[in-house]
């Protein structure tokens, strides 16, 4: 549908964290207003208040000589977490102090470190993040060894003090992985920074699926404040002074033993990734039931079973546990859901042939037809992670091949039996941000800002329409057909095709993904490229370097398309498809939300750009079926070219041969092989709360995650999802 003619009133975003240095990532949380204050009452109150009801039995005679020692200290800050480590001592103190009073002597305890000096390890590409301090999980075991191998760096009452200095060897080997960090950090004697340890505590929310929320600190030498981020909100306390500070840190330790923002019915396994619109108004579960009501939609994910994840008393979980102060309004309230799936697809890149991915992306154009044609429903969110290959199951195929398909996918196109049962090549997943377009309750809801950044269309990217003058009156046609292709659509179709409404956002946004694709592709075999094209460069760079927003212009509107400038882009051994994407890129460019000043009746198909797309697909498909044209593929083997304006997107650039590095998952269990990251509680745990006979969960691979623009401004939210085992999850309101 067209967009409304008004911006939609999603705050402006910023370029991506693997795109951006740690300073860069903290003036944007500043210039857009990310971080707020919160008196200190009003934080105790909204966030700690389970633990605040008791009195303060105030500081102990050691703690209160730490407190003294931070409150005049005069060397560098460093050493307030290193060397001595008086805060470390402190903070470990109450610690201490916290799990005795749990009455669980062998549970796991919370112990604070520093790795000042080292970058927490992650899975992202990006600028490394070294808080000062942070928090992790250890067995008592853990302790008792350090407490000899440490000798006099141990306080003689048995407290930890410190442990090693970051740039020692044990240190080194050690650095954990975010997802294993409890909470975090910083430090600075007068000064105060509250984007820096905002957006280590955006860092820690990203990485921890499992949390609703979490909890850091900041210290200075007058006092320290807290820190609270959920979806909705980052939160920073007035400064609690020291004297006066016991009650505000034991609470807050407190509550990190307990873990009240935590969904009690996960277990973290290991890294993941995604995102979420904070304004959703469309229920995930509701949409695929829609979709696959009266009759199956071959080719899109079903679901066993969906509903809202409930916490221990049954309620369901907020994924926005802001309270706002007199003044503010309240946010929309957000749940978090789960949807069970028997259906397990396979990414685009175990693709083996060039006529397999292309039948894959035509099959894709089908199944986005078919869902507007039976339910009036939109994807808006096709990206290459959403769009898989069939799972390799005879019930997927059976369930298909008497599922709806009004428009034929491409077996039905190349078979001589006009009865031809639909076997899909392909299976659309996560219908998150979907949209029914036969709710008119909540239209606004049609203008959400929705997509991964590479793929949006780019109208929907800068929320409002193109500029009339440079995209309003471009004139394109309908690709036409001849020979072999034209025969088969004629026997398709009857040379007749019915239209009935207008996908054109989403039909953009898979030009986008099977371009995307293309260019990281080449044949099985070939040498890895050294030298790369201006035009590639200029591509790759546009593609990763895209975000959402108005700031600046879409790189991607840049992009000529002409046959030789796609040529420049693909390499060799695909520039036979240079023509197809050149075609496919000028068909893309108007706006065809202007489609009453275009005077061809094909303007106003809602379909006609899919329409567009699946001819263009299916002239290659019949060229790559022919002896001796098909090629055998690898889907993002291609080594993506190193940028040379900035020494962090380069860093990025590097970390592998075109292969999404959110696909990459560490195998091991423990840190370098030094002590396993466990949580309280869950050791030996599935998903499913069977034991596993291990300790320590290996972290599981295929976590499929997009990035979606929240209205809130806080940059890419989370929404939680892992294909493995048929387990889905999201958030919804």
């Amino acid at each position: 549908m067209a967009l409304n003619s008004l911006d939609s009133p999603i705050k402006e975003s910023r370029p991506l964290w693997q795109n951006r240095t740690a300073s860069d990532a903290r003036k944007d949380a500043v210039e857009l207003g990310f971080f707020s204050k919160i008196s200190g009452a009003g934080f105790i109150n909204a966030y700690l208040s389970t633990y605040s009801t008791e009195p303060s039995p105030g500081w102990s005679s050691d703690q209160l000589n730490l407190v003294q020692r931070i409150k005049n200290w005069s060397d560098n800050e460093d050493c307030l977490y290193t060397s001595d480590a008086p805060l470390l001592r402190l903070l470990n103190s109450i610690s201490e102090q916290v799990h005795a009073g749990r009455n669980q002597p062998n549970a796991l305890s919370l112990f604070f470190r520093s790795y000042h000096k080292q970058i927490i390890k992650t899975q992202y590409p990006g600028p490394g993040q070294k808080p000062d301090l942070l928090a992790l999980w250890r067995t008592p075991v853990y302790f008792e060894q350090h407490r000899v191998s440490l000798k006099g760096l141990w306080h003689s009452s048995g407290l930890l003090t410190r442990l090693p200095e970051p740039d020692s060897r044990e240190a080194k080997s050690d650095s954990p992985y975010w997802y294993s960090v409890v909470t975090v950090g910083e430090v600075k004697l007068d000064r105060r920074n509250l984007s820096q340890i905002g957006d280590y505590a955006r860092c820690l929310l990203r990485h921890h699926p499992e949390l609703n929320a979490v909890m850091g600190l900041s210290v200075r030498r007058k006092g320290y404040q807290l820190v609270y981020h959920d979806a909705s909100v980052i939160h920073q306390s007035d400064e609690f002074p020291w004297l006066e500070g016991f009650g505000p840190l034991h609470a807050f330790i407190q509550a990190l033993y307990d873990q009240p923002f935590r969904d009690a019915s996960m277990v973290m396994l290991g890294p993941n990734n995604g995102s979420a619109d904070a304004r959703r108004r469309f229920f995930e579960g509701k949409l695929y039931e829609k979709a696959h009501s009266g009759k199956n939609l071959a080719g899109l994910m079903t679901i066993k079973a969906y509903g809202y994840v409930l916490d221990g008393l049954g309620k369901r979980i907020g994924t926005s546990e802001h309270c706002p102060e007199a003044g503010q309004s309240l946010p929309t309230p957000r749940y978090k859901m789960r949807l069970l799936t028997g259906d397990v697809g396979r990414p685009l890149e175990q693709a083996q042939t060039l006529s397999e991915l292309l039948c894959v992306m035509y099959d894709a154009c089908a199944v986005q037809r078919n869902l507007y044609r039976k339910c009036r429903l939109l994807h808006r969110d096709i990206s290459n992670t959403n769009i898989m290959l069939a799972p390799l199951s005879e019930e997927y195929q059976a369930r298909c091949a008497v599922g709806y398909a009004e428009v034929k996918f491409a077996n039905q196109i190349f078979s001589d039996n006009p009865e031809e049962k639909p076997e899909p090549t392909c299976l659309i997943i996560d219908l998150g941000n979907g949209a029914d377009l036969e709710d008119r309750d909540h239209p606004e809801s049609l203008t959400e800002r929705t997509g991964t950044p590479k793929f949006i269309a780019r109208s929907i990217s800068r929320g409002r329409h193109l500029d009339f003058d440079l995209y309003g009156r471009l004139q394109v046609q309908m690709p036409s057909l001849a020979g072999k292709p034209l025969e088969l659509y004629h026997r398709a179709t009857g040379g007749h095709v019915d239209f009935r409404h207008q996908l054109f956002h989403d039909a953009e946004s898979t030009f986008w993904v099977l371009a995307w694709t293309l260019a990281q592709s080449q044949k099985r075999g070939s040498p890895q490229e050294t030298q790369w094209t201006p035009g590639f460069r200029k591509f790759t760079q546009a593609m990763k370097n895209h975000y959402p927003g108005t700031a600046v212009p879409d790189p991607r509107s840049d992009l000529d398309s002409g046959v030789g400038d796609w040529r420049d882009i693909l390499h060799t051994d695909l520039a036979c498809l240079a023509t197809m994407l050149s075609q496919m890129h000028r068909y893309i460019r108007p706006e065809w939300a202007f489609r009453d000043l275009n005077s061809e009746r094909i303007s106003e198909a809602p379909e006609h750009m899919h329409e567009a797309i699946m001819r263009l697909l299916l002239t290659e498909i019949v060229r790559s079926k022919q002896p001796g044209n098909d090629i055998s593929l690898v889907v993002g083997g291609r080594s993506l070219p190193i940028p040379k304006s900035s020494s962090q997107t380069s860093r990025s650039g590097t970390l592998s041969l075109g292969v999404p590095s959110s696909r990459s998952r560490t195998s091991t269990s423990t840190d370098n092989g030094t002590h396993p990251d466990v949580m309280p509680d869950r050791v030996g745990m599935k998903r499913s709360g069977s034991p596993l006979g291990g300790s320590v969960v290996a972290p599981v691979n295929s976590a499929r995650g997009t990035n979606r623009w929240p209205s809130n401004g806080l940059g890419p939210e989370r929404d939680k999802k892992d294909s493995v085992g048929g387990y889905w999850e999201s958030w919804s309101c």
